[in-house]
């Protein structure tokens, strides 16, 4: 189609999508870069390029695609939730934030957009906001381990460590050989003075991961 028609953006993004999940990543971005430069009012086609921009790592340019999305289209959730993506990666929680709820508005029962805001919230240091989203997640999904594990690590931050006890516990029924959450659970008994058991999850993550350096 490209050889008949250089011209057709929409062959160009066609194929850089085809080229992206093959994980052809600097062919996609050119191909996809030619689709926008061709259509630069095709919204989705930025958001092709933007992520193949992020999974190379970067992240700056990811971020100005998801942006030029943005201005054409303000509601796309996708493009809310991969510029809150990238704009963790990049540190800037604050503003990560801002894009999760904005995808949020449209997908409020998404567990790992919920889970996502929650990790962005936890950097800000904003547990108590962090703990409320990943309780909705696990509301919507009640096995999703890493909601659990990320709540887990903000009641021990937050110094409640009977709470992060049960985060552990529930992990550890449905993956038994979680070595962070036994590590996790590990720091929440000593926490509670039980120095015993706390000794006993140390050497029981270490016998599963014996290099775990935080264990």
């Amino acid at each position: 189609a490209i050889r008949l028609k250089p011209d057709h953006a929409e062959a160009h993004s066609c194929l850089g999508i085809a080229l992206a999940a093959d994980q052809r990543m600097d062919e996609a971005i050119a191909s996809l870069h030619e689709a926008v430069r061709l259509r630069p009012d095709n919204a989705d086609a930025h958001v092709y390029l933007g992520a193949a921009r992020a999974a190379i790592g970067q992240l700056n340019e990811a971020a100005a695609s998801f942006r030029e999305t943005l201005h054409l289209k303000p509601q796309h959730a996708d493009a809310h939730v991969y510029l809150g993506n990238v704009l963790v990666d990049l540190g800037k929680f604050d503003e990560a934030t801002e894009h999760y709820r904005r995808a949020l508005e449209q997908r409020p029962n998404d567990s790992e957009l919920l889970n996502n805001l929650g990790n962005a919230l936890s950097e800000l240091g904003k547990l108590d906001e962090a703990i409320a989203h990943y309780e909705r997640a696990l509301e919507h999904k009640p096995t999703y381990v890493s909601a659990l594990h990320n709540l887990g690590i903000a009641y021990l931050n937050a110094g409640k460590p009977e709470t992060a006890e049960a985060c552990c516990r529930r992990i550890l029924k449905l993956q038994p050989d979680h070595a962070q959450a036994m590590t996790n659970l590990r720091t929440a008994l000593a926490g509670q003075k039980h120095t015993e058991q706390a000794i006993a999850q140390y050497q029981q993550s270490l016998s599963l991961k014996p290099d775990y350096a935080q264990a």
